[in-house]
């Protein structure tokens, strides 16, 4: 008795040109060939989708599928339906309020009169609601020191004694590197506010020249569209440390990608299940673990350098990382520069399209010796003997004025020239080279 209703529903479903519904959670995939027989049968033959679903073995919800993917018109009139004198008003409400619950809808159409049920009502405001329409994002690239991302970021409540005060941690990533500077406090204060920028300054040495903000009360006081009016007190603290605040669209936390990926790493990797003793405590460990952080990243390049090999499996943080290692830096067998396998130096990658030893600027995705080691550099490990040959490579590209070239340009789109060309002198490897010599002469002295 079921299967004659079933059925019935199907054929009403496929006179008003819906989908079948289909209890599986993603649609089976058939032939390219039962495709094209099904398409045939329907628009050629004229078959009805049951007439094609039995001769052709397979369910009517197949059928149905392969039908509303195609994006063909319907053969036929669309037969009459219960529902049709109460289209006017469903489509009047959908646009008047578009994210209306069916529910809700078939309530207020039952009170008017209709008298069907509830399953193929659904059907029909799935097919009649107004779809979002889709957004394109594009990816935000940044030079070097050009902007950071700030942000707040509530950790729940600390008892002091018998007071009980909200932990916020601010955050600071810069968006180039990606480096975060995290510190804990017990409110989101102005004067925390500020006193966290400190810390980030002093940590790095400096500061880009932009910063990017969520709409904070700290920063913003009033926004109309454009128009913004800044908190007196942080422009006049902009002003001193001279960086211009930016303030980013209100409801697009996607402008500011990194920074919620950084409060995402702090909750969830690093919050998460910890003991601390005060707040003190806390902030120490989260200074010790930024800084293991940098150490992991600079090791796994390191990883990524010797054992680029195709059909290896990367390693886990398990297999490779452990304290002692970390700061010891000791478990990789090769040097940077040279193959595992034959000794041979790595000239080029394995696809053959990046020449590790010619050094360029900007680097875009591609790697070469004179990158890695800035990135070993800046991620604070100590040198050693496996990086002393590709030392003197870097070394040996000097130049007699005491310059390095911009040996070879890979393809992209800059806003500005970088440097003269290739085979001239650039500014930027030079800078790289010296902090380079610079930082494996200081930890060889």
């Amino acid at each position: 008795m079921a299967l004659p209703l079933v059925q019935t529903a199907l054929l009403a479903v496929s006179a008003h040109g819906l989908l079948a519904p289909t209890t599986r959670s993603r649609p089976v995939t058939i032939s390219p060939e039962l495709e094209a027989q099904i398409l045939r049968y329907h628009h050629v033959e004229k078959w009805r989708p049951g007439t094609i679903a039995r001769q052709l073995h397979v369910h009517y919800g197949t059928v149905a599928r392969v039908l509303a993917q195609a994006g063909l018109p319907r053969i036929g009139p669309a037969r009459p339906s219960a529902i049709d004198p109460y289209l006017p008003f469903i489509l009047q409400t959908l646009e008047k309020f578009p994210t209306l619950t069916a529910s809700r809808l078939y309530a207020m159409i039952r009170e008017r009169g209709y008298a069907g049920g509830p399953d193929h009502f659904r059907h029909v405001i799935s097919r009649h609601r107004p779809r979002r329409k889709a957004e394109a994002y594009l990816r935000l690239r940044t030079l070097m020191a050009e902007q950071s991302q700030v942000d707040w970021a509530h950790f729940g409540k600390l008892k002091i004694g018998r007071a009980v005060r909200p932990l916020m941690a601010f955050v600071m990533v810069l968006s180039y590197s990606r480096d975060i500077y995290l510190r804990f406090f017990l409110n989101a204060s102005m004067e925390n506010f500020l006193r966290g920028h400190v810390g980030a300054f002093a940590t790095w040495r400096g500061l880009p020249r932009v910063l990017l903000y969520d709409n904070l009360k700290s920063v913003v006081l009033e926004r109309v569209g454009d128009a913004i009016r800044f908190h007196p007190t942080f422009l006049d603290f902009a002003g001193h440390y001279r960086f211009e605040p930016r303030p980013v669209a209100v409801a697009r936390g996607n402008e500011k990608g990194r920074v919620e990926r950084a409060v995402r790493f702090a909750r969830e990797s690093f919050f998460a299940a910890r003991s601390f003793v005060d707040l003190d405590d806390l902030n120490a460990q989260a200074a010790a673990c930024v800084t293991n952080l940098k150490a992991i990243e600079g090791a796994k390049l390191q990883w990524a350098v010797q054992f680029n090999k195709p059909g290896n499996a990367a390693p886990t943080d398990d297999d490779l990382f452990g304290p002692e290692r970390i700061e010891s830096g000791r478990d990789f067998p090769r040097r940077l520069l040279r193959r595992r396998t034959t000794g041979e130096v790595i000239e080029r990658d394995r696809k053959g399209d990046t020449a590790w030893t010619r050094f360029a600027f900007p680097t875009w995705w591609h790697y070469d010796v004179l990158r890695g080691l800035d990135y070993l550099r800046s991620a604070g490990v100590t040198p050693d003997e496996r990086v002393a040959e590709a030392i003197e490579l870097v070394a040996s590209k000097r130049g007699a004025d005491g310059r390095w070239l911009l040996e070879t340009v890979y393809p992209g789109v800059m806003p500005i020239e970088m440097d003269e060309g290739e085979g001239r002198p650039s500014r930027w490897n030079t800078l790289r080279a010296l902090r380079v010599l610079g930082w494996y002469e200081r930890a060889d002295s």
